[in-house]
């Protein structure tokens, strides 16, 4: 199943620009489908979030501590062995911490000026 359908089960727009990105709105956020162009795409930090927002609601504390807010869960009680660095290393780019999320291509991201910005990246190792 093209990737598309995943995310947009039931159809609907989508664009296609110049460097090959295949873009939609979903519910209020603006994604990123997927790439078509063959090239890899590099992802800068404070460029646009890439894929689409994994289900999960994070908040980036000031101090670095990272909380799941459903579960009042904090990534250090999950991931002690990686969970300052992580923080550290979000709080670089997103240094009033807030509220984060985590994308499809692993990439953490945080609502700025009403755009999902690239914050970071994680793997799979380092998270919830």
């Amino acid at each position: 199943m093209p990737h598309g359908l995943k995310i947009l089960p039931a159809g609907g727009d989508v664009w296609l620009d110049e460097h090959g990105n295949i873009t939609c709105h979903l519910q209020e956020n603006f994604v990123l489908l997927d790439n078509v162009s063959g090239r890899t795409v590099e992802v800068e930090i404070g460029g646009p979030a890439p894929g689409f927002l994994l289900p999960g609601n994070y908040l980036l504390r000031e101090n670095g501590t990272i909380v799941d807010r459903t579960s009042g869960t904090t990534l250090a009680s999950r991931r002690p062995e990686t969970a300052t660095t992580v923080g550290r290393r979000l709080l670089e780019t997103y240094p009033g911490g807030g509220k984060i999320a985590l994308t499809s291509t692993g990439h953490v991201a945080a609502n700025i000026n009403d755009r999902w910005t690239t914050i970071g990246r994680v793997n799979e190792d380092e998270w919830f």
